[in-house]
Protein backbone atom coordinates (compact mmCIF):
# COMPACT_ATOMS: atom_id res chain seq x y z
CA UNK A 1 0.00 0.00 0.00
CA UNK A 2 1.27 3.47 -0.87
CA UNK A 3 1.60 6.12 1.79
CA UNK A 4 0.32 9.69 1.26
CA UNK A 5 3.93 10.77 0.74
CA UNK A 6 4.36 8.12 -1.97
CA UNK A 7 1.18 9.36 -3.69
CA UNK A 8 2.52 12.93 -3.57
CA UNK A 9 5.79 11.80 -5.14
CA UNK A 10 3.90 9.97 -7.90
CA UNK A 11 1.77 13.05 -8.57
CA UNK A 12 4.90 15.20 -8.82
CA UNK A 13 6.48 12.66 -11.15
CA UNK A 14 3.45 12.90 -13.45
CA UNK A 15 3.61 16.72 -13.19
CA UNK A 16 7.27 16.82 -14.23
CA UNK A 17 6.87 14.35 -17.11
CA UNK A 18 3.60 15.74 -18.53
CA UNK A 19 5.19 18.68 -20.42
CA UNK A 20 7.59 16.29 -22.15
CA UNK A 21 4.70 14.06 -23.22
CA UNK A 22 2.79 17.11 -24.49
CA UNK A 23 5.81 18.30 -26.47
CA UNK A 24 6.38 14.87 -28.02
CA UNK A 25 2.70 14.57 -28.98
CA UNK A 26 2.61 18.04 -30.53
CA UNK A 27 5.64 17.39 -32.70
CA UNK A 28 4.54 13.88 -33.71
CA UNK A 29 1.01 14.96 -34.63
CA UNK A 30 2.09 17.93 -36.69
CA UNK A 31 1.82 17.44 -40.43
CA UNK A 32 4.11 20.42 -41.00
CA UNK A 33 7.89 20.64 -40.67
CA UNK A 34 8.83 20.52 -36.99
CA UNK A 35 12.11 22.44 -36.94
CA UNK A 36 10.36 25.69 -36.03
CA UNK A 37 8.92 23.95 -32.94
CA UNK A 38 12.36 23.24 -31.45
CA UNK A 39 13.18 26.64 -29.93
CA UNK A 40 9.74 27.41 -28.44
CA UNK A 41 9.38 23.85 -27.17
CA UNK A 42 12.80 23.77 -25.52
CA UNK A 43 12.20 27.14 -23.86
CA UNK A 44 8.72 26.06 -22.70
CA UNK A 45 10.19 22.91 -21.15
CA UNK A 46 12.85 25.08 -19.50
CA UNK A 47 10.18 27.36 -18.04
CA UNK A 48 8.04 24.45 -16.85
CA UNK A 49 11.04 22.85 -15.12
CA UNK A 50 11.93 26.14 -13.42
CA UNK A 51 8.35 26.46 -12.21
CA UNK A 52 8.33 22.85 -11.03
CA UNK A 53 11.52 23.36 -9.01
CA UNK A 54 10.07 26.46 -7.35
CA UNK A 55 6.71 24.90 -6.42
CA UNK A 56 7.30 21.22 -5.64
CA UNK A 57 8.83 19.74 -2.55
CA UNK A 58 9.46 16.02 -3.10
CA UNK A 59 11.16 15.83 -6.48
CA UNK A 60 13.03 19.14 -6.71
CA UNK A 61 16.32 17.33 -7.19
CA UNK A 62 14.90 15.40 -10.15
CA UNK A 63 13.61 18.67 -11.62
CA UNK A 64 17.01 20.33 -11.17
CA UNK A 65 18.75 17.35 -12.80
CA UNK A 66 16.31 17.41 -15.72
CA UNK A 67 16.83 21.16 -16.14
CA UNK A 68 20.60 20.72 -16.20
CA UNK A 69 20.27 17.91 -18.72
CA UNK A 70 17.98 20.02 -20.93
CA UNK A 71 20.43 22.94 -20.82
CA UNK A 72 23.36 20.66 -21.68
CA UNK A 73 21.55 18.84 -24.49
CA UNK A 74 20.30 22.07 -26.09
CA UNK A 75 23.32 24.18 -25.14
CA UNK A 76 23.51 25.83 -28.55
CA UNK A 77 19.91 27.06 -28.36
CA UNK A 78 20.42 28.53 -24.91
CA UNK A 79 23.63 30.20 -26.11
CA UNK A 80 21.90 31.59 -29.19
CA UNK A 81 19.21 33.30 -27.16
CA UNK A 82 21.66 34.39 -24.45
CA UNK A 83 20.35 32.11 -21.69
CA UNK A 84 23.32 29.76 -21.42
CA UNK A 85 24.80 31.44 -18.37
CA UNK A 86 28.10 31.55 -20.23
CA UNK A 87 30.00 34.53 -21.48
CA UNK A 88 28.58 36.81 -24.16
CA UNK A 89 31.45 35.62 -26.35
CA UNK A 90 29.69 32.29 -26.83
CA UNK A 91 26.36 33.94 -27.52
CA UNK A 92 27.90 36.39 -30.02
CA UNK A 93 30.22 34.01 -31.89
CA UNK A 94 28.43 31.88 -34.51
CA UNK A 95 31.31 29.43 -34.91
CA UNK A 96 31.55 28.76 -31.16
CA UNK A 97 27.80 28.43 -30.85
CA UNK A 98 27.54 26.09 -33.84
CA UNK A 99 30.03 23.73 -32.22
CA UNK A 100 27.46 22.96 -29.50
CA UNK A 101 24.44 20.68 -29.89
CA UNK A 102 21.59 22.59 -31.52
CA UNK A 103 23.85 25.59 -32.00
CA UNK A 104 23.04 25.91 -35.68
CA UNK A 105 21.13 29.15 -36.26
CA UNK A 106 18.49 27.30 -38.30
CA UNK A 107 16.54 26.50 -35.09
CA UNK A 108 16.15 30.16 -34.21
CA UNK A 109 15.65 31.32 -37.78
CA UNK A 110 12.91 28.72 -38.38
CA UNK A 111 11.06 29.75 -35.22
CA UNK A 112 11.34 33.48 -35.84
CA UNK A 113 10.22 33.16 -39.46
CA UNK A 114 7.31 30.85 -38.59
CA UNK A 115 4.22 33.09 -38.23
CA UNK A 116 2.90 30.85 -35.45
CA UNK A 117 5.86 31.74 -33.25
CA UNK A 118 7.81 34.81 -34.49
CA UNK A 119 9.15 36.37 -31.30
CA UNK A 120 6.08 35.45 -29.21
CA UNK A 121 8.06 32.87 -27.24
CA UNK A 122 10.17 35.65 -25.67
CA UNK A 123 7.20 36.68 -23.52
CA UNK A 124 7.43 33.32 -21.77
CA UNK A 125 11.14 33.46 -20.96
CA UNK A 126 11.69 33.75 -17.20
CA UNK A 127 13.82 36.89 -17.39
CA UNK A 128 13.31 40.61 -16.83
CA UNK A 129 12.15 42.83 -19.70
CA UNK A 130 15.62 44.27 -20.33
CA UNK A 131 17.03 40.76 -20.80
CA UNK A 132 14.13 39.84 -23.10
CA UNK A 133 14.80 42.95 -25.20
CA UNK A 134 18.49 42.03 -25.31
CA UNK A 135 17.61 38.51 -26.51
CA UNK A 136 15.40 39.90 -29.27
CA UNK A 137 18.04 42.41 -30.37
CA UNK A 138 20.74 39.72 -30.34
CA UNK A 139 18.64 37.47 -32.57
CA UNK A 140 17.65 40.29 -34.92
CA UNK A 141 21.33 41.22 -35.23
CA UNK A 142 22.23 37.61 -35.91
CA UNK A 143 19.54 37.38 -38.59
CA UNK A 144 20.92 40.49 -40.27
CA UNK A 145 24.39 38.90 -40.27
CA UNK A 146 23.10 35.58 -41.59
CA UNK A 147 23.48 36.32 -45.35
CA UNK A 148 27.17 37.11 -44.85
CA UNK A 149 27.61 34.03 -42.71
CA UNK A 150 25.99 31.79 -45.35
CA UNK A 151 28.19 33.25 -48.07
CA UNK A 152 31.31 32.46 -46.01
CA UNK A 153 30.66 28.68 -46.18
Amino acid sequence: MLSPSDWNRLKELVDILAPFAEAASAVQQSSEPAISFVLPTVLELHNRLLSFIEKKQHLRRLGADMLLSLKNHFKGIFATVGLSGESDRLADDWSLRCSHPYGNPVYVVASVLDPRFCFNWIAHVHEDEATKDNIKQRIEGSLCALPGLINSF
